[in-house]
């Protein structure tokens, strides 16, 4: 018998941790972007391997997810999971901002380690801004946004803070794409960069569409 998944949300007025495009963040950033020439991306989505992570104190965290944001804006949305003592451990988490306005929605669960899972952001037809993981709604926000770029990132409150990911059991992307429409979906063109400390292994990405990244320093 398929037990279906339960998952209980706390939505947060004051936002917990800040996860933010890299373009427009001093955090600490490993992964892949890219910049449309179009304004008009309404889905983002990708697989990530739950990795090795270690204990962390707050007021630090790291977070690994996949984003369509208007670069030049405050204006995007995104759907991952975070390690984060403020919160008590590692949860899946949703966030968007609304031309500077957050929201952001936490589950009271997350993924196991050495498990792989989808995330996707996608406009629905009210025109929401929908977060899922493997099917089940993390969040939602319903605004007015042009998207014209992705990312898929871990992401660091600061490059002291242990990155997702050791020299043994790395931090993985697969399965990456965005969407124009709703059914189909492209592999975009990544430029990709690390932080200090972090290090990434895109030689799969060409013909095999997925990376490794881990902290240089385990």
């Amino acid at each position: 018998m398929i037990k279906r998944k339960t998952i209980i949300f706390v939505t947060l007025a004051i936002l917990m941790f800040i996860c933010m495009p890299a373009v427009a963040s001093a955090n600490a950033f490993v992964g892949g972007a890219w910049t449309s020439s179009s304004s008009n991306i309404i889905g983002v989505k990708c697989d990530i391997y739950t990795a090795a992570y270690g204990v962390l104190n707050s007021p630090h965290f790291t977070c690994a997810w996949p984003m369509v944001y208007v670069t030049g804006t405050s204006s995007w949305a995104q759907v991952g999971w975070d390690v984060d003592p403020d919160i008590g451990g590692c949860r899946y988490f949703y966030q968007s901002c609304d031309d500077g306005t957050p929201y952001e929605s936490i589950s009271w669960t997350g993924p196991a380690w050495n498990s792989w899972h989808t995330y996707k952001v996608l406009k629905n037809s009210s025109g929401s801004w929908v977060g899922t993981e493997d099917g089940a709604v993390i969040g939602s926000q319903t605004f007015s946004m042009s998207p014209n770029r992705v990312e898929y990132y871990n992401e660091n409150d600061s490059t002291s803070t242990q990155y997702i990911g050791t020299s043994s059991n790395k931090l993985e992307f697969s399965q990456v794409s965005y969407t124009t429409n709703g059914t189909s979906w492209s592999k975009p063109s990544l430029s990709f960069s690390h932080s200090s400390n972090s290090s990434i292994d895109t030689s799969p990405w060409s013909s095999g569409g997925y990376w490794y990244s881990w902290d240089s320093r385990y």
